[in-house]
């Protein structure tokens, strides 16, 4: 829904400009950060920003609709999800994203959301956790 909502909303990450009107960005996708097996960081970026943006609209929602979500835990899986890229951009595949969902790397993550910023960093000790359990 929060995607939609994006797109409703014309989020600048998903549309460029151009003379002939606005087009989704094509390299907002695993395609696109892998293009010609070229890692591509603007795209990974912008897709990191994205899923960001979606999960703390979806906070929002938790909080102004009263849904019976615990928000530290939905925190938590959404860090765990923002993470899950930085392992993707390094491991150069996608290991099925319910796959990430293994209590012993949930419990690793912060309750509230990672702010953008220290996701520009990719933290190796955890990619390492990562590795553990996904590989």
């Amino acid at each position: 829904f929060c995607h939609t909502q994006q797109l409703v909303e014309e989020h600048p990450l998903w549309y460029v400009d151009s003379d002939y009107g606005k087009f989704l960005k094509p390299h907002v996708t695993l395609a696109g950060i892998y293009k010609n097996g070229v890692q591509h960081f603007e795209a990974f970026w912008d897709a990191l920003q994205l899923e960001h943006d979606c999960e703390l609209r979806s906070l929002k929602h938790i909080a102004d609709f009263d849904l019976p979500l615990d928000p530290e835990r939905y925190c938590q899986e959404a860090n765990l999800y923002f993470y899950y890229y930085h392992w993707i951009y390094l491991k150069k595949r996608w290991s099925g994203s319910t796959n990430i969902y293994k209590e012993g790397l949930i419990r690793q993550m912060p309750k509230k959301i990672v702010p953008l910023s220290k996701l520009k960093t990719i933290d190796m000790d955890l990619m390492m956790l990562y590795d553990e359990f996904l590989t």
